[in-house]
């Protein structure tokens, strides 16, 4: 017995049906799928060296964060913030774990706890201020026992003293052994006219006062300010048009003096003859998506 098949025009609609049917079902199924994966952030998490990374829902980096059983201390510090809300797609935390340190200032040890990873940062940190001049550096314990803590923030403070700048009187911080060195570091030439008391060769002390003036010749001195500069950090994790001041700057300062000449009167000729930066400016810093 044999059989004979015969394909009529509604198997083949029938067929094509079902076969739409599938099509469409599957693109139903990869489109939610994309949907749900789109509804998630990929977080990256930087954590004493070691990297990990995962899908989540959460709302915000602390929610993250606890969600994957991530153990924050009281010291610990994380960027971004535990506060940022995870808007984007992708984002990049570091953790920063709090370590013990010791802070030489002078005479005086002080242990503290910080995730700072500057010695600056960790001095102020400790509650200590802090100059623009003085010098903070990293440096070993030598008595683990004693101290604590295996790393020690040592602070060489600045020498501060009183210059008389053509009667401009200032306070500066140095680390010039003499006042020759002062005097080069500062950028004050002085010229055959110019005196200066005490001598070039006595030596730095605190709280010093020097004095130079210009003899037979008027000199004044007024303050003048130094503008600011900025400084863009894109952030990719940021949105498109995103703009953020994360470190307002604030311009600095100077004292220029000025050699003047009076005739009648009247003021007919004005030198700069010295001129002393009292603070630096602190650039602004910008944060672009």
């Amino acid at each position: 017995m044999s059989w004979t098949f015969r394909l009529t025009r509604r198997h083949v609609i029938i067929t094509i049906a079902i076969i739409c049917a599938i099509s469409v079902f599957s693109i139903l199924l990869v489109g939610q799928a994309s949907m749900q994966a789109s509804d998630k952030t990929l977080v990256t998490v930087y954590d004493r060296g070691e990297r990990r990374s995962f899908l989540t829902t959460a709302k915000t980096v602390n929610d993250a964060l606890k969600e994957k059983g991530f153990q924050l201390e009281q010291k610990d510090t994380v960027e971004p913030a535990l506060t940022e809300e995870l808007l984007n797609s992708q984002y990049n935390i570091n953790i920063y774990r709090a370590r013990s340190v010791v802070v030489t200032d002078g005479k005086v040890n002080l242990r503290a706890v910080s995730a700072y990873q500057t010695p600056r940062q960790i001095a102020v940190d400790s509650g200590i201020t802090i100059h623009d001049e003085d010098n903070i550096v990293f440096s070993s314990s030598s008595d683990l026992l004693a101290d604590g803590a295996g790393l020690r923030v040592q602070i060489d403070r600045a020498t501060l003293v009183k210059l008389d700048l053509y009667g401009k009187i200032v306070e500066l911080r140095t680390h010039a052994p003499t006042v020759a060195a002062l005097l080069a570091e500062k950028n004050i030439v002085l010229q055959g006219i110019d005196r200066v008391m005490p001598a070039q060769a006595t030596a730095i002390s605190e709280g010093m006062e020097i004095r130079i003036w210009r003899e037979g010749v008027q000199t004044i001195s007024i303050n003048q300010p130094i503008q600011f500069g900025r400084e863009i950090v894109y952030d990719s994790d940021r949105p498109v048009r995103y703009r953020e001041a994360r470190t307002p700057g604030s311009p600095g300062v100077r004292a220029v003096s000025y050699e003047i000449t009076i005739k009648d009167g009247k003021e007919i000729v004005r030198k700069e003859v010295a001129s002393v930066v009292l603070r630096e400016p602190t650039p602004q810093t910008d944060v672009i998506g």
